[in-house]
């Protein structure tokens, strides 16, 4: 198992000054470093709406030398992703929920989603 930063108190960051939005990201990495034996440098934005987060916490969480970041809403992390938002994709990956029953977790874990957003034409 794997833990990445979520911030201190689950702000709307967007809707934070400056000092704030610095302080939850700094500070849930310092603590998340502290406490688990690996962190992983992704971070997940609360709520993660589009409008929920901008380009301030992008380039902070770059000067901070994360990997990325992902985002609540639902979608298929892939290549074409990473370039989108004029190279920032990597800061705004989208992702499957966690299903909460068997068949809906061997859907997401077996590629059978991908297939079928693939056959749908939005998954490439």
């Amino acid at each position: 198992m794997t833990f990445g930063p979520h911030t201190v108190t689950h702000p709307v960051l967007a809707r934070t000054s400056d000092d704030v939005s610095r302080f939850e990201l700094e500070e849930s990495w310092r603590r998340l470093e502290a406490e688990a034996k690996k962190p992983v440098k992704i971070f997940c934005y609360p709520n993660g709406g589009d409008a929920d987060f901008g380009l301030r916490e992008v380039t902070k969480l770059k000067e901070m030398r994360f990997t990325g970041a992902v985002v609540g809403a639902w979608g298929l992390a892939n290549a074409a992703g990473l370039q989108q938002d004029g190279g920032n994709g990597a800061f705004r990956m989208r992702r499957f929920p966690f299903p909460n029953h068997v068949p809906g977790v061997v859907q997401c874990a077996s590629g059978l989603e991908r297939l079928k957003l693939m056959l749908r034409g939005a998954g490439r």
